[in-house]
């Protein structure tokens, strides 16, 4: 992992509550795999004093850019979106364990909603690049589904989508038979990132069709490196419970061994 002053390329909002951040930042494009994530300072004074964690959305290697897709929740996320080109941001990463898309030889699924969608671009990009026939299920606000299925659709994904409130039961079973539907045409590994709902849903499917499925999962950390200890997560580990942090461990998991409580 690097620590530095990273220069801003541009912070545009390209949603209600989205923004995509681009920085330079040439150790972290070089070494990034899908499924990691930075940890920015949001800002220079002591409040707030934790950085938060971002999935990285796409790197350019050969440039040495690094972008962020973030969704505006607090005082953190809102004053990094005040944030213009040219000014130096603080950043820490990569970080966490990424997806295993070296294990995907043909075809691959993702599903995932919201502010979730950035972790997935990333690898939809690597394993497109490596030919691996991909697809798609994206849902969440109208807006935010739209920029996700433009920026698939150009990568060459089979884009399905879900408009609506990600919070409503109508939503989650239209989700969930979705990828049902989609995993039982047989792919060779599944991934996601989405509410913990969501993914305690499609983790079900999964587990009972013996698809092989990974996820982001999104915790409160604190120090991003398990220093601190804060983000631990219930863990079923060769049938024995035990915790694991999100962001040392993962914040990719197998998703039969992760114990959803929702």
């Amino acid at each position: 992992m690097f620590l530095f002053e990273s220069e801003i390329l541009s912070n545009v909002r390209v949603a209600d509550d989205l923004y995509l951040l681009t920085f330079r930042a040439p150790e972290i494009a070089l070494r990034a795999q899908p499924g990691q994530f930075v940890h920015v300072r949001c800002n220079k004074g002591e409040h707030p004093f934790l950085r938060r964690p971002f999935s990285i959305y796409l790197v350019e290697r050969e440039t040495g850019m690094v972008k962020v897709l973030y969704k505006t929740v607090g005082i953190g996320t809102a004053l990094l979106a005040e944030k213009r080109k040219g000014e130096q941001l603080d950043v820490l990463g990569p970080l966490g364990k990424g997806f295993n898309s070296k294990a995907v030889q043909k075809s691959a699924l993702l599903i995932g909603e919201g502010a979730g969608l950035a972790s997935l671009m990333f690898l939809a990009e690597d394993l497109r690049k490596r030919g691996v026939e991909v697809s798609a299920i994206l849902g969440g606000q109208r807006e935010t589904v739209h920029i996700g299925k433009r920026y698939f659709k150009a990568l060459g994904v089979k884009v399905e989508t879900v408009e609506g409130d990600t919070k409503k039961e109508e939503y989650q079973r239209e989700m969930a038979e979705l990828f049902r539907e989609a995993l039982g045409k047989g792919v060779d590994r599944a991934f996601g990132c989405g509410s913990n709902h969501l993914l305690a849903l499609t983790a079900h499917v999964a587990r009972m069709l013996k698809i092989p499925y990974e996820v982001s999962i999104y915790q409160n950390m604190a120090c991003g490196v398990g220093a601190c200890l804060c983000c631990v997560r219930k863990i079923r580990e060769e049938g024995k419970l035990t915790y694991k942090l999100v962001c040392k461990d993962g914040p990719v998991f197998n998703a039969e061994e992760v114990v959803w409580e929702v």
